[in-house]
């Protein structure tokens, strides 16, 4: 596994999309690695630009974006796809400009255009890839909502047995108390006051 392979397995920077909004044309932003190569890639839907980043030409664009590592680079590049990240396009003759922000640091990357017998392959990866990541979220979300349902239902289920519980009618019992003036062994009898004994007048 080269180093750039492993990074991206280890950031979780594969497999990633979003959607960019440039003027009033939305763009699919998206990443993926093939052949130990990791890929960039933005789509309109008809045209399309990519970059490939692998360990030959990683180094050249650290240098030219100054970003300490290439931990850092793809960090940046992950916090770009993430909801409180920024994606911003600019179409500059036959490239795209892609820049990638979270807070003070940014990557900026050219992506351009493929071969004419490439471009349809990746529209149509893209739309796969796609496809694929919609059901693996609709299935994601359906085994949360199961949980959910679980724990509901566990939760119910020991509510009923503490209601019902008569360790809790005891201590419910005790809490109450005896009355001022009742007698301890009969509750329902009131205490016999103590006899005085007999007082002698000795006037």
């Amino acid at each position: 596994m080269s180093n750039i392979e492993s990074l991206v397995n280890d950031i979780k920077v594969d497999k990633l999309f979003k959607v960019v909004t440039n003027g009033r044309q939305q763009y699919v932003c998206l990443t993926k690695t093939y052949l130990k190569v990791f890929i960039i890639e933005v789509t309109n839907g008809n045209d399309l630009w990519l970059i490939n980043l692998d360990d030959s030409n990683i180094e050249e664009l650290i240098e030219l974006n100054d970003v300490a590592s290439v931990d850092t680079f793809l960090q940046i590049i992950r916090n770009g796809f993430s909801s409180s990240g920024t994606i911003s396009l600019a179409c500059i003759g036959n490239k795209m400009q892609l820049t990638f922000v979270k807070d003070t640091s940014s990557v900026t990357l050219d992506l351009f255009e493929p071969k004419a017998s490439e471009k349809k392959l990746e529209l149509q990866s893209v739309v796969l890839s796609l496809a694929m990541r919609v059901s693996q979220l609709e299935t994601e979300l359906s085994n949360a909502n199961d949980q959910i349902k679980v724990f509901k239902d566990q939760k119910s289920s020991i509510t009923s047995m503490m209601a019902s519980s008569p360790a809790k009618n005891s201590i419910t019992a005790k809490a109450k108390g005896t009355k001022v003036g009742m007698s301890v062994v009969n509750p329902s009898s009131r205490k016999r006051k103590a006899a005085a004994g007999v007082v002698f007048d000795t006037n």
